[in-house]
């Protein structure tokens, strides 16, 4: 270790080194993790109603909701030696026989003449034999070996009892609440550092700590805790509301909304429940869908794309890729063409996932699921052959006057040799997501410990109780957008700006201003909330109205309705006319209610708001000077449609995208039958009409940013 001085003399800067303080010593002193990496992150357990969930329904609700994120992959690597022997032997014999009459007729009148041949006769008879063997010996050899590795990123429910005291609670009339823990969960990954102590050797004074990286080591997996936004989400308010309470000096009872969302129960959308951004993403991960689908289509089987790129080889090689540690070494890439290769891996979209449940008070859980699979076979095979053969053969010819006789015969021996020997390597890797809500059934109201019953001997039901909703969990594969969301919205910004928790360091350390790693994400998203009523009311409404018919909730309307309304469910037009029907001739008691009902009803089947379905969300304020237009409003199958587009500056984006919807459906409420990305401020893309496209008529959009709103359009246009 040397010291140095320093200083400005007459305007200069002078530098003099070369004063020896020591020798330093430097020991190991332990490792520490540094370059943390946000991989992905679990926006909590699935939502839980809180209002349900009271003192005396049960002890404990820990654990009582779970999601997990499973990701497995395997790796199995097989030889195998066949070996083939044979032997074969035959014998073959042929005996003739035959007798030969010539018959002359002697003309010699004078004594002298001459003999003409007047018939000639040969008999004969064939016979042959034939004797084959044959025997063969196979051996098979194989042996086998595999690789699994899975990973499980979960999350449970926890949390505590709302405090025994009115005053500690948030709704006194909902009850003494269960308060659910609103955390969710990083996965980060770090580097690690072997830690050095410099001393100097003479006194053993500490100078400094050294890190150096341990490139041994492979990257560690940290979890992380931390609390979700309040303003974001909410753990145990499905819609920003707990419950009812008594309001005004009437006493009726009113939704009630949670601190952190004053103005929930105004229709909008709060906390979890958010149904137009679930069925927008899951629109767009259906079009993903189909995007894959076209890929795997547009691989050609035709020989003169032979010498082309290979498009197997690309995908396989982006699954051995993806796989978690790698699966050694992969296919060997075509280098005919780098761009043409990476198109081929774009092209294949990435793995989203989306499931549905729907929770009832009644008993059910409907579930759909989806899991994910991507399997990639290689086998190569060599096989040697030897065969060899021997054949040996003779005859004899006999006459004795006019008989003869002619033997022959031979003897084949042949034998053969065959091994072939192959090598086989299978990868697989899954994606699932297992998904489990258990709030509380009981809804029924007590007095004390006693449950009330009504005058007919039915269970009297608590108002503002969940009786069923219906949520949807989604798996987004890793992107930046995900990245820009955690630390826009998901994480609470004061724990994270303010905390001084190991747990608040380590994720601010993650947050990197000057570019966005790509991370996965598990959100959790509300589409329908169902609540048990006040029938009891006295005061004139819907709720009355259901309780005069015995129907004590939304979804319990939902249901007496839903069967009077068959085939209307797609169409918000024919759902409202065919809700008016039903209510007038069935339900006359709720007929001053009609637009309300059928406002729920639209709630219910996800239908937009709009009069007409093929009309999506208002455009954003510059769309109104965006252009979308076509040269053929007709277009022959087999022909070319070029859509011709424009946007401004304030909503170019590189994932605008116009896409061709069926008639009688729009970006509102259907899926692109074809679509592609229109990345250009000014430009046109070409679609071939027919495949895809079939006869038929369509409307044409042009939408912003992977997303429905619309830019321009509808475009009309009709296919032959």
């Amino acid at each position: 270790m040397k010291r140095a001085y320093t200083f400005i003399r007459h305007g200069r800067w002078e530098l003099h080194t070369g004063f020896k303080t020591g020798e330093l010593t430097s020991t190991w002193v332990g490792q520490a993790q540094f370059d943390p990496q946000l991989v992905g992150f679990l926006e909590g357990a699935p939502p839980m109603p809180s209002e349900n969930m009271v003192w005396g329904t049960a002890d404990d609700y820990a654990e009582k909701a779970s999601v997990s994120f499973v990701q497995a992959d395997s790796v199995t690597n097989t030889i195998s030696n066949d070996e083939k022997r044979s032997l074969d032997a035959s014998a073959k014999g042929k005996v003739e026989f035959w007798v030969n009459d010539d018959t002359s007729i002697v003309v010699a009148p004078l004594g002298v003449g001459t003999a003409k041949e007047a018939v000639k006769v040969k008999v004969g008879m064939t016979v042959e034999a034939e004797i084959k063997f044959s025997n063969g010996w196979a051996t098979n050899l194989a042996v086998s070996q595999s690789t699994e590795t899975t990973r499980t990123s979960g999350v449970v429910l926890t949390g505590q009892w709302e405090e025994d005291a009115r005053t500690g609670q948030v709704n006194p009339d909902a009850g003494r609440r269960w308060i659910p823990a609103n955390t969710g969960f990083a996965i980060v990954q770090s580097a690690t550092a072997d830690l050095y102590a410099l001393r100097l050797a003479h006194t053993g004074v500490l100078v400094a700590y050294r890190m150096i990286p341990n490139a041994d080591i492979p990257r560690d997996w940290n979890i992380i805790a931390f609390p979700i936004n309040p303003r974001y989400t909410k753990q145990g308010t499905l819609d920003g509301l707990v419950g009812f309470a008594p309001k005004g000096s009437s006493g009726a009872l009113q939704p009630f909304p949670d601190p952190a969302f004053p103005n929930a129960g105004d229709g909008g959308e709060h906390s979890y429940y958010r149904p137009r951004e679930a069925y927008a993403i899951k629109r767009r991960i259906q079009r993903e869908e189909q995007q894959l689908q076209s890929f795997y289509e547009s691989v050609s089987t035709e020989s003169a794309t032979f010498a082309a790129h290979n498009p197997v080889r690309d995908q396989a090689n982006r699954v051995l890729g993806g796989m978690m540690g790698g699966t050694g070494t992969g296919l060997t890439p075509d280098t005919a063409n780098p761009a043409e290769v990476r198109k081929a891996a774009n092209s294949a979209s990435r793995r989203h996932m989306v499931n549905t449940y729907v929770w009832t008070a009644a008993g059910d859980l409907f579930s759909e699921t989806k899991s994910t699979t991507d399997q990639v076979t290689q086998v190569t095979t060599g096989d040697y052959t030897v065969s060899s053969s021997l054949s040996v053969g003779g005859f004899a010819e006999i006459e004795a006057g006019p008989v003869g006789v002619n033997l022959s015969g031979s003897v084949t021996l042949g034998g053969g040799y065959a091994v072939t020997r192959s090598k086989t390597k299978e990868a697989k890797r899954t994606f699932s997501l297992e998904v489990k809500a258990e709030p509380a059934r009981d809804l029924q109201k007590r007095e004390g410990d006693k449950p009330v019953f009504d005058i007919a001997r039915n269970p009297v039901l608590v108002p503002g109780r969940v009786d069923a909703y219906r949520f949807m969990t989604f798996y987004l594969d890793s992107s930046t957008d995900n990245y820009e969301d955690f630390y826009g919205k998901v994480v609470d910004p004061e724990w994270l700006d303010r905390n001084t928790g190991p747990d608040a360091r380590a994720l601010r350390q993650t947050r990197q201003g000057d570019r966005k790693p790509p991370c996965w994400r598990i959100l959790h998203r509300v589409t329908f909330v169902s609540r048990v009523q006040d029938t009891a009311t006295t005061t004139p409404s819907l709720a009355k109205a259901m309780g005069t018919l015995g129907i004590t909730s939304d979804y319990h309307l939902m249901r007496q309705l839903e069967p009077h309304l068959a085939g209307a469910g797609t169409d918000r037009a024919a759902l409202t006319a065919a809700a008016r029907t039903t209510i007038a001739t069935r339900f006359p008691a709720l007929a001053p209610y009609t637009d309300t009902i059928a406002e729920r009803l639209a709630a219910y089947y996800n239908l937009p708001a709009e009069t007409t379905p093929t009309t999506p969300a208002p455009p954003s304020t510059p769309a109104a000077t965006s252009t979308l237009t076509t040269a053929a409003s007709t277009v022959a199958t087999g022909g070319t449609i070029t859509m011709r587009y424009s946007t401004p500056a304030a909503t170019l984006a590189a994932t605008n995208w116009i896409g061709f919807y069926r008639d009688g459906t729009g970006p509102a409420n259907g899926s692109a039958v074809d679509w592609k990305y229109a990345p250009a401020a000014d430009g046109s893309l070409d679609f071939p009409a027919g495949g895809k496209l079939a006869p038929g008529n369509y409307r044409v959009w042009y939408l912003h940013n992977d997303g429905y709103t619309a830019l321009a359009g509808p475009v009309a246009l009709i296919v032959t």
